[in-house]
């Protein structure tokens, strides 16, 4: 196979089953995905750097619920807090990568809502502390009088 190109010469046997499949900074979208929702032994999805995941990719994940352990989303920009409560229909996924997603605004609460929804997965790229009220900086809030409401949307698809 040569550097940059793909091959879908797997996909001329139907009976081999991919265990890893590495997209990282590919134009991979939710249509594209329907070429791997047969692979139900896919235990690795790597998609650092994809600019077209986005939430409706992450709601078809499911497909992968009873095989998928690790799952690297880092630097996808399109990907929602909404986005990510579709993974929970992935119940043996066990290391999940939510490194630079520029629309999380709190990770210290995403953090915990996956830590609800996922609870035996390992979650990097957000710590509980990002983003939330330290008691330092609670001082600082209360002077200036600036309360600002954290809203956590959460659609059903």
């Amino acid at each position: 196979m040569l550097v940059g190109r793909f091959s879908y010469d797997f996909m001329s046997t139907p009976d081999t089953q991919i265990e890893e499949v590495d997209l990282s900074g590919t134009l991979i979208n939710h249509n594209g995905l329907e070429n791997l929702v047969n692979q139900n032994k896919l235990q690795t999805l790597s998609l650092p750097g994809c600019p077209e995941v986005d939430d409706w990719f992450l709601a078809r994940l499911h497909v992968f619920g009873e095989s998928l352990l690790e799952l690297d989303l880092s630097h996808c920009s399109r990907i929602t807090v909404g986005g990510l409560t579709a993974l929970q229909n992935l119940r043996k996924l066990k290391r999940l990568d939510i490194s630079g997603l520029p629309q999380l605004q709190n990770p210290g609460l995403v953090w915990i809502l996956l830590e609800e929804i996922l609870p035996h997965c390992r979650v990097t790229g957000a710590e509980y502390e990002q983003g939330l009220i330290q008691p330092d900086s609670q001082e600082q809030t209360e002077d200036h009088h600036e309360e600002r409401p954290i809203t956590v949307v959460c659609n059903r698809l």
